[in-house]
């Protein structure tokens, strides 16, 4: 508001920052000698096969990993490598030190609170077993136990919780979680982004021997940091106080 009359009001204007991100190259070889390929293994999957479709599997927890726990590098010598930051990375600002305290409702509350006022949408709590053992313990009465759907694997429950789209915050079991924390996330504000999608190309053949490497190149994009929460340095005795 100004009063009649008035001049313009001085121009305000803010210097624009644009955060980022490395990609992260991920990589595995895949070896079977000519032995091995010709003789059909239990199961009747070549042994070719069956190696690539581990190899694909261990990616897959390479991958998960580093969205959680990746620190942002760029490579700098023949020794270092180019690396993702995680979510352990960007979490900056709704970040709490549980100075070795037990989980309690009003932490989940105050850390959704928190992303919310910031203009997110929570809708996913991230923990491992330990925490979500005293998660389960906090809301005996009123967590719906029945699995409400299949997220990489996983089946989902919810709690309830007012600072969400639909009043609930789904439970999310991961085991690349420390033990001693938890994420509170936006998934609308978090994507993982393929530079090169995951793939297979033949290595140079040397003696009697298939080979071959599957490679792939991605990084996480955060799109608002503080829209997620995390909190840290948690109990995990299993003397659990409500």
């Amino acid at each position: 508001m100004q009063g009649e009359g008035s001049d313009a009001r001085t121009a305000f204007s803010q210097a624009k920052t644009r955060p980022f991100n490395y990609t992260q190259t991920f990589t595995q070889t895949v070896f079977v000698s000519g032995t091995q390929n010709a003789v059909i293994m239990a199961g009747g999957v070549s042994e070719k096969n069956y190696q690539t479709a581990q190899r694909y599997k261990e990616l897959a927890i390479m991958v998960e990993r580093s969205l959680i726990s990746g620190i942002r590098n760029v490579n700098s010598s023949s020794t270092d490598f180019m690396s993702m930051g995680g979510l352990w990375y960007y979490i900056s600002t709704n970040k709490t030190n549980a100075s070795g305290a037990a989980i309690s409702e009003n932490n989940i509350m105050d850390d959704a609170k928190a992303c919310w006022d910031a203009g997110g949408r929570p809708s996913v709590l991230l923990c491992n077993s330990t925490q979500m053992q005293h998660i389960t313990q906090l809301y005996a009465t009123r967590v719906r136990t029945e699995p409400e759907a299949i997220f990489a694997g996983n089946s989902v429950s919810k709690i309830l919780c007012p600072w969400t789209a639909d009043g609930t915050l789904s439970l999310i079991l991961d085991p690349w979680v420390p033990q001693h924390e938890y994420y509170i996330l936006d998934m609308n504000k978090l994507s993982l982004v393929p530079l090169r999608p995951f793939f297979e190309e033949p290595l140079a053949k040397a003696g009697d021997a298939e080979k071959s490497q599957i490679l792939g190149e991605y990084t996480l994009e955060v799109m608002n940091e503080t829209a997620h929460a995390r909190r840290y340095g948690l109990s995990v005795s299993s003397a659990h106080i409500r």
